[in-house]
């Protein structure tokens, strides 16, 4: 925002030496990224032709696009949703006509608990701290989708809250992860760097006083 102090007449003033005709505000957010000896190491050792999965990258793409709230959500249940498909595949290499069956047959919430159950002998549902997770995204994306306007308990989701709900749910591709091959797993970075910011503090001089 912008404001302008005019004169009474709605002119310019004119320009004094330690005077402001007016105030700017340009609020803007940015993002650090820490890397140590270990995490060179990590990208060296990758290939030359390395893709991240495609999960990997939805999850990647719905932080980065924030602040708009209902397609970072969106993208956030994609990367769930691609990644379980993956799961049921490698599950059933040899019979791509049941995976396409069970996924057809069954929504996201479901190939996360009966599917994953009769596949691997777990379901998501049994882990409540992600099953929470996973459902308070779907039920934010679906207000979203359905109703016109991210809410989730009849309360509007912010960019804040976006954030707070996309991170959460890593635990649950990482849970999904568990059940595919090792090539198959997120390449994560496991040094985890620590920010300190530092400002200094300005102080007026004290008042005079008269003798």
């Amino acid at each position: 925002w912008t404001i302008r102090y005019l004169s009474n007449d709605g002119q310019e003033l004119v320009e004094e030496i330690g005077l402001v005709r007016g105030k700017v505000n340009a609020p803007f957010r940015f993002t650090f990224i820490g890397l140590d000896a270990s995490s060179w190491k990590a990208v060296r050792e990758l290939s030359f032709n390395f893709e991240p999965h495609i999960w990997e990258r939805l999850f990647l793409d719905a932080q980065f696009l924030l602040p708009e709230v209902g397609p970072a959500l969106t993208l956030a249940i994609a990367a769930i949703e691609t990644a379980t498909d993956e799961m049921i595949r490698q599950q059933l290499p040899n019979d791509p006509a049941k995976v396409e069956r069970l996924r057809r047959a069954n929504r996201l919430g479901q190939r996360l608990d009966e599917v994953a159950k009769q596949l691997t002998g777990v379901s998501l549902r049994q882990t409540p701290a992600l099953w929470d997770a996973f459902n308070r995204l779907r039920r934010a994306r679906n207000a979203s989708a359905h109703e016109g306007a991210p809410t989730l308990d009849g309360v509007r989701v912010d960019d804040q809250v976006a954030l707070q709900m996309i991170l959460a749910v890593r635990p649950v591709i990482d849970w999904i992860e568990t059940w595919l091959p090792p090539n198959l797993r997120s390449h994560r970075d496991l040094y985890q760097p620590q920010w300190e910011w530092r400002s200094p503090v300005h102080s007026a001089p004290p008042p005079s006083t008269s003798s």
